[in-house]
């Protein structure tokens, strides 16, 4: 029989999401929070005042969430893919 608490796979991808868990809760979340608030104010002042969007701040703000939406996918079991640094950091559009 396949016993599932011998699964090597399982325990390295245990690993994995602690390290992800670890990486976002102490030094990712914080900081980006509050990179993204700001990002947010600016593009609004961008808005209001051009009435135009800021084009690389809406990069730097698609890459970041798509990265946090990456490491979602990989903790929660949506995708085999492990996120940055395990591979390749989400496509610039």
């Amino acid at each position: 029989m396949n016993d599932p608490i011998k699964n090597v796979e399982t325990w390295i991808r245990g690993f994995f999401i602690l390290v992800f868990v670890t990486f976002i809760s102490l030094l990712l979340y914080s900081p980006l929070k509050l990179i993204l608030f700001a990002a947010i104010v600016i593009q609004f002042g961008f808005v209001l005042f051009s009435g135009q969007l800021n084009e690389p701040l809406l990069n730097i703000t698609k890459i970041a969430c798509e990265y946090l939406y990456q490491v979602m996918l990989y903790i929660t079991f949506n995708t085999e893919d492990k996120p940055f640094p395990f591979n390749r950091l989400p496509p610039r559009s």
